[in-house]
């Protein structure tokens, strides 16, 4: 009781020196007001420094608190011993997943259409770089049970922000929300450098090896997947596509050529069964492949290529990074390169070899990838190796003699290589880029600047950011692609070496 009592008398002495502290401050500010008024005050550095009867007073701006500042990952720095977490109420969901090996490219393996009610489950074809090239597979993974976090109401003190399952939203009745993950796969001689699903069939998937082999895997019953054809892609004589089954390749032997590779590939969205693919020697080739069991393909496989060498021009001088197929018309390809162009050629073999036209100087650097809009055909997206983002408008109907593309958008604020772009398949100017910076960030061409924003940008600091610029993700290493769900509104997957995130921001 007596140590009760001391603390009490501790405490109301404590009180009374902040009592004489705040009349002493309202002292010294009534002394520098009257100061001010007689002229003696002058601005200095941001603050007032008041001169009253001999005695100087200097008042400045409060600093903000650091636990109140945004943290600005491309300007601050950790401090020793800090880890960054993600802040979960800038996202609707947000899931991370880990796989054996990396991933380099995926695709989206959906059966149903139409939007889709959470929690979600996500389909994807994937393709492994592992440690050896007979430990490659191609797999078919179910994500289940993605769930939303509980929507906050502002002021209300909840839960702090983690990724435990009491943040998200209660289960529904009879449905399991846990996420959980099931797989099918097939082996794959070889790192698969890009996959891509056939939009048309339902199943069908075709790869990109770095042993040189193109194949389209059959994945319409999960319980026996096979290999529905392959290429073997050589550099002087090209094989032929064989629809063989199940061969020595898909058994984990070695394909039959071994001469050059590719990254470049794209299913026509028009023209069912085709095929564009293009190699690191600058060849861009479209194939028409046979599928088994589809009467309606009995023609024979065509292939249309753009050589190398004085007879033929028009073809690329470096690495075909990319491809990309007109949505509206027939036959019309896109291709970019290392050698800094994008080109655009009649792949339906009605024409010469030369582009319809070409764009030679379209970055500074190697243009890395490339996706045409759906929702606005005239308008393509690239991006390159030294980290800019350009919008091309390439008009209504691309033919020989065309005049060459416009950029209309330009977004140089990535510092490093961007990987993949996509856009948003139900928000037309929205658009989704993945960088090797470890950041995936989310622009909206639409926007334009808040001219009464410059004070609130300022005082946090915030004012080299584009505004454009909707939303930046991070928080994984080398990402390699990033893509739109297109059936969930929002629902970004990326894919980096360390894994998967599955993460839908909540301001879209």
């Amino acid at each position: 009781e007596e140590e009760e009592e001391d603390e009490d008398e501790d405490e109301e002495g404590e009180e009374e020196e902040d009592d004489s502290e705040e009349e002493s401050d309202e002292e010294e500010e009534s002394e520098g007001e009257r100061a001010e008024g007689a002229g003696a005050g002058k601005d200095k550095e941001g603050g007032k420094e008041e001169k009253a009867g001999g005695k100087r007073v200097k008042r400045g701006k409060r600093p903000i608190p650091k636990h109140q500042k945004p943290f600005r990952s491309w300007i601050d720095k950790p401090d020793k011993g800090e880890i960054l977490v993600p802040n979960l109420q800038a996202y609707e969901s947000f899931f991370p997943m880990n796989v054996e090996w990396p991933v380099l490219s995926f695709d989206f393996f959906e059966k149903a259409t139409g939007p889709r009610n959470w929690p979600v489950a996500c389909t994807i074809i994937t393709g492994t770089q592992a440690a050896t090239a007979d430990e490659n597979r191609v797999e078919v993974m179910e994500v289940t049970g993605l769930r939303r976090f509980r929507k906050r109401v502002q002021g209300q003190k909840g839960e702090d922000d983690s990724s435990e399952s009491s943040n998200y939203e209660d289960a529904i009745k009879g449905v399991k929300v846990d996420p959980r993950v099931t797989s099918v796969s097939i082996p794959h001689h070889g790192t698969v450098n890009r996959v891509r699903t056939m939009p048309q069939r339902t199943g069908f998937a075709a790869t990109w090896s770095e042993s040189g082999q193109v194949s389209v895997l059959d994945f319409r019953n999960p319980a026996k997947p096979q290999l529905a054809a392959s290429y073997p892609y050589g550099a002087r004589t090209h094989g032929e596509v064989c629809a063989s089954g199940m061969d020595a390749y898909a058994s984990g032997g070695a394909p039959r050529t071994h001469q050059v590779e590719g990254y470049a590939l794209a299913w026509s969205f028009l023209d069912k069964g085709t095929l564009a693919v293009g190699d690191v020697e600058g060849r861009v080739s479209v194939l028409g492949v046979p599928l088994p069991y589809d009467r309606a393909y009995t023609r024979k496989p065509r292939i249309l290529e753009v050589q190398q060498g004085a007879v033929r021009v028009g073809m690329h001088h470096g690495s075909v990074e990319d491809l990309a197929f007109s949505p509206v018309q027939v036959g019309v390809l896109a291709s970019c390169s290392s050698d800094r162009s994008i080109r655009f050629w009649d792949a339906s073999g009605n024409g010469d070899d030369a582009p319809l036209i070409e764009v030679l100087d379209a970055h500074a650097g190697d243009v890395n990838c490339l996706d045409w809009s759906r929702l606005q055909p005239n308008l393509l997206l690239s991006a390159g190796e030294e980290g800019s983002v350009k919008v091309w408008d390439v008009g209504t109907a691309i033919k020989r003699g065309s005049r060459a593309p416009m950029a209309v958008a330009v977004f140089a604020w990535h510092k490093a290589a961007i990987a993949s772009v996509h856009w948003h398949p139900t928000d037309a100017p929205v658009i989704l880029a993945a960088c090797r910076d470890g950041y995936c960030s989310i622009w909206d061409l639409s926007v334009e600047r808040d001219e009464s924003a410059k004070e609130l940008e300022s005082k946090h600091g915030l004012e080299g950011l584009p505004p454009q610029l909707l939303f930046l993700h991070q928080g994984q290493t080398e990402v390699a692609e990033a893509r739109w769900h297109p059936h969930v509104a929002s629902l970004v997957v990326s894919t980096a070496a360390d894994g998967f995130h599955f993460w839908k921001p909540s301001t879209l």
